[in-house]
Order: C-alpha cells, then sequence, then structure tokens
C-alpha cells in the first residue's frame, strides 16, 4: 500500500479503528448546522481535507484532498483534488467555484491540508502527491507547495513553487503553509530527511523554508530535519510563527518513549540564530495525564501562550479506555523566564464532552478556542460507522480554568461527518462558524466512497 493510500484511509476512516468500542445511541445538541455546500466527487471534489479561509469579502476558499481530475495514474481512483471558492449567492445560498483541478503531474495532486492569502490575495497551499516522481515516493509523486492566483479576466493560474525530491530532501507534506514577517513561507512535511528510524525508512520528516529569491522565483531550505529522538518525528501538523520570526510545531512522535513505543511527541521551537535555527523543544509529551500523539495544528495567542490539540492520553476510562485515553488541549505558557509551563486547558472524558481533539485550533481575538474531534459526546449519534465527530469551544475563566461546551455533534447525514486533523473551524465577527467534514452529505455520491463526499458547513448562534 502506497503512502498516499494510508493517508486516504487515515483522512476517511479514522472513526473505523474505535468503531467497535461504541453500542448505538441516539439524542440531539441544539445549535444550528446548515450544509453550505455537499461535494458530489466529479468536477467539484471531495473530501475536503481542510481549513477554510475568508476574504474581506465573507468568500471561502478551500481544498479537498479527492475528486476532480480523475486522468491519470496518479488520480485515477480517488481524484486529484482541487482549489474551490464558496460565495455568498443572491438566493440567500452559496456557489461554488472550482478555482483549479490538479492534474497529478508538476502541479501536483491530493491536497491535504488548507491555504493561506499574501497581502495581494493570491492563495498558497501543498500537495501531498504529484510534482516530481520517483522511486523514493513510492513513483506517485513527492508533493508540491504552489501558487493560485486570480487573473483580471476572473480566471486563476496555478505556479507550482517548489517540487519536493523525495530521499533527504523531505517530501509528503500534509500541512498548510505560513507566512511571516518578511514573506517567507514555512511548513513541514511528515515524511523525507535522512533520519532512517521513522517507519520503513522513510525518514521522520522536517520544518521547509521557501525564500522569494527576487527573481520571481523561490529558494528552499531547511529549518530541521527530525530524526525521532528528543526533536519529535513525523510532524503532521504545520506551523506558527510568532512576531519575532519564532516558529512553532508539533511532532506526533519521538520524544519520550517511556509510556509510548515510537514516542509520544514533541512541541518544539525554532529561534533565528545567525544564518540557521536553534531549536529548543518547549514539551515532550509523556503519554499521561498530558497525553500523546498531537496531530492537529498550534494556535498562539496575543500574549505568547501555545494551545496544542493532542490525540489521545488524559483520561483513560470508559469508551476511551481501548484507545490510550480521550485527548487533551495542552496550554503552554510563558514563564517570564524565556521557558514555558505546561498546563492541561482540559481534559476530555468521553462523556458529554466526548474525546479525540484532531484538528487544527483557532484562537478569537477574546481568547476563545475552537476545534472539532473525530470522536463523540455522550448521547450523539453513531451514524458513521462509529462516532461521526463534533465542534467544540473552550473558554477561558480568567482565573486560570477554562470551561468546554460542545457546539455541534455531526450526525452523518445531510450535515456531514468526520473531521479530521486539518478540518478546522474559523469564526466570523458575528460569531457564526464555517468549517468542513469528509464525508456524508450527499449521499451515494462518491464513486469511490459511496457514504459521501463531505460537506462544508455553517453553525448559527
Amino acid at each position: 500500500m502506497t503512502h498516499e493510500h494510508l493517508t486516504v484511509l487515515r483522512l476517511f476512516n479514522a472513526a473505523l479503528l474505535i468503531a467497535a468500542v461504541f453500542a448505538v445511541c441516539s439524542s440531539s445538541f441544539a445549535q444550528t448546522e446548515s450544509p453550505i455546500i455537499s461535494f458530489n466527487g466529479d468536477l467539484d471534489g471531495a473530501t475536503p481535507a481542510t481549513t477554510l479561509i475568508a476574504d474581506s469579502a465573507g468568500n471561502y476558499y478551500g481544498t479537498t484532498f479527492s475528486g476532480g481530475s480523475y486522468s491519470g495514474q496518479t488520480c485515477a481512483f480517488y481524484g486529484c483534488g482541487i482549489v474551490f471558492e464558496l460565495s455568498p449567492n443572491t438566493s440567500g445560498g452559496w456557489s461554488e467555484a472550482v478555482l483549479y483541478p490538479f492534474t497529478g503531474g508538476a502541479d501536483g495532486a491530493n491536497p491535504a491540508a488548507g491555504l493561506v492569502f499574501d497581502s495581494e490575495g493570491n492563495l498558497y497551499g501543498t500537495t501531498s502527491a504529484g510534482g516530481l516522481v520517483t522511486s523514493g515516493c513510492n513513483n506517485s509523486g513527492c508533493g508540491t507547495v504552489f501558487e493560485i492566483s486570480p487573473s483580471s479576466s476572473g480566471f486563476w493560474t496555478e505556479t507550482t513553487l517548489y517540487k519536493f525530491k523525495g530521499g533527504n530532501d523531505g517530501w509528503y507534506s500534509e500541512a498548510p503553509v505560513t507566512f511571516d514577517a518578511a514573506g517567507n513561507l514555512y511548513g513541514t512535511t511528515s515524511t523525507g530527511g535522512p533520519g532512517k528510524d521513522c517507519t520503513s525508512g522513510l525518514g521522520c520528516g522536517e520544518v521547509f523554508k521557501l525564500t522569494p529569491n527576487g527573481a520571481g522565483g523561490w529558494n528552499y531550505s531547511v529549518v530541521h530535519f527530525f530524526s525521532n529522538g528528543k526533536d519529535g518525528g513525523r510532524p503532521y501538523s504545520g506551523v506558527v510563527v510568532d512576531n519575532a520570526g519564532n516558529i512553532f510545531t508539533s511532532a506526533s512522535q519521538g520524544g519520550s518513549t517511556t509510556n509510548c513505543g515510537p514516542g509520544c511527541g514533541t512541541v518544539d521551537e525554532f529561534s533565528p540564530s545567525g544564518t540557521g535555527y536553534t531549536l529548543r523543544v518547549l514539551h515532550a509529551f509523556t503519554g499521561i495525564q498530558d497525553g500523546w500523539f498531537p496531530q492537529g495544528g498550534l494556535a498562539l495567542d496575543d500574549s505568547g501562550k501555545i494551545y496544542a490539540p493532542v490525540q489521545e492520553g488524559g483520561h483513560k476510562t470508559g469508551v476511551c479506555q481501548s484507545v490510550g485515553g480521550c485527548g487533551v488541549v495542552l496550554q503552554l505558557t510563558p514563564n517570564g523566564s524565556g521557558g514555558y509551563t505546561p498546563s492541561i486547558a482540559h481534559s476530555f472524558t468521553g462523556a458529554a464532552d466526548g474525546y479525540g481533539p484532531t484538528s487544527d485550533l483557532t484562537v478569537t481575538s477574546s481568547g476563545v478556542l475552537y476545534g472539532a474531534a473525530y470522536g463523540a459526546p455522550s448521547g450523539a449519534p453513531l451514524n458513521c460507522f462509529g462516532p461521526c465527530g463534533f465542534v467544540y469551544k473552550l473558554t477561558p475563566s480568567g482565573t486560570g480554568t477554562w470551561s468546554e461546551s460542545v457546539v455541534y455533534a455531526f450526525t452523518g447525514g445531510t450535515d456531514g461527518g468526520g473531521p479530521a486533523w486539518f478540518n478546522g473551524v474559523i469564526v466570523d465577527s458575528s460569531g457564526h462558524i464555517f468549517g468542513a467534514v469528509q464525508e456524508f452529505g450527499l449521499a451515494g455520491g462518491c464513486s469511490s466512497f459511496g457514504n459521501g463526499c463531505g460537506v462544508a458547513y455553517e453553525i448559527t448562534p
């Protein structure tokens, strides 16, 4: 099985791994969710593996991992994926425009994360396949970094900024890219590099940097190759960059191996130092109260606190007993001496608060955290071959404690289901929540995935 097929299985079937431990139950949750669009698996795409982003006009943008073009070996079964735009229409609904369908060639295929704008309205992202085809990437392409640019005629054009080479170059990016204040792009690959102690000798991943070269192109460099040692390994999340140019990310394994075979994961900082970067491990997960296996993206608030969603660990009772714990949201607070003090913002229990936080986190200007999880609160429908996932909210009390509330629990019907690690949410100025989930919606609409192709949605407060 190729590496991209493993990602597809992870994207579509995370819930299947734990479905056997649940009995069917039913309930309803009060928030109102409205599908913006149900993807049909053809030209409009399928499996939106994305956190949406918005422009100033109220349009939303994202990617689908599959659908679009089914031509060529790389895209024959799942499709190559697309970049899409969702715009409010005059009838009170939404219209989808396909800005770019990937072909699986030099332009890449199967984007597994969302997008970022530059100051001129261009969009940037990564693909997990396509680009250069080498034996080091299972002959499916090593992935790309791309730019999508609007033209005066209304059409968008794609430019491939970088094609990963595999081997020691790093490859298979499953995360979004991030700009710093100088216009440099940063991201991660979950595979590649010189470290050979990760799965099948494929390397442990990297943090990379793309710098504009002044001639219209970009120069690629490596900030850090992970070793799966104390620094961690296999980063599935992207990076966040603070105003001083420090780079933060999490690694899903490596670090402490006391309670976790491949390591419990880390949160790392890379600080500019001369011509390179200095690594500092801010937290090594222990696999107990603080959790293990961080996958979703970090959030950084205005005071410098860092928040990390951690898929497992914490409470290990009830429905979470067989999966290693219900997961936590870790808070790292600057301690005034250059270090960070860890604390638990929330430890999920698998009861009314659900379990399994996997998505990127969003922090609002008031310090409220939003995320999505693949598990389910007690009483939620289990129509998705197990739990359908939910959106949660963490509200600070002002005394150092947090309260968790379930904003919406998906049912696996027309509302969709199955948020994975890049299906985070964004919140507009009116408190409306926008996001996407990868499954269900339009039943039977996907040639390869008969339970539906996923939806983009709005939750109204």
